[in-house]
């Protein structure tokens, strides 16, 4: 059972879990826009230079991380996902090509070398 339906309905109103004027309005707590300021000081505290994101949306992380002069790139199993952070990618100068499809059936489809986590990033 493939979850891409589920984000490709959703594709359109993802963002919004990100947007800070409209976090406040929104149904639910806002624990994404929370995870993603934690996030972001931990990889400024680790002095990360690139993110690959696997499940990367509407590539709102991804965009958001560039900011801080961070090299991204991800993928995401939603083709409507792909679009939209595509479209994401281009609008704020970045590489949109740098988006990609992702298929969970295959370890093909993940071209990237994990980076094992260390204690350290999370003593922020």
């Amino acid at each position: 059972m493939s979850v891409a339906p589920h984000y490709d309905g959703n594709a359109w109103t993802y963002a919004d879990q990100y947007d800070e004027s409209k976090i406040w309005t929104n149904d639910k707590y806002p624990a994404n826009y929370v995870r993603l300021k934690l996030v972001r000081q931990i990889l400024a505290a680790a002095g990360v230079g690139s993110l690959y994101e696997q499940g990367a949306g509407d590539a709102t992380t991804p965009v958001t991380i560039a900011g801080d002069a961070i090299r991204v790139a991800g993928k995401d199993v939603s083709p409507e996902m792909v679009k939209f952070a595509r479209a994401n990618m281009s609008a704020h100068g970045l590489d949109p090509e740098s988006i990609n499809s992702l298929d969970v059936q295959s370890l093909d489809s993940i071209d990237v070398e994990p980076v094992p986590l260390t204690r350290s990033w999370l003593s922020v």
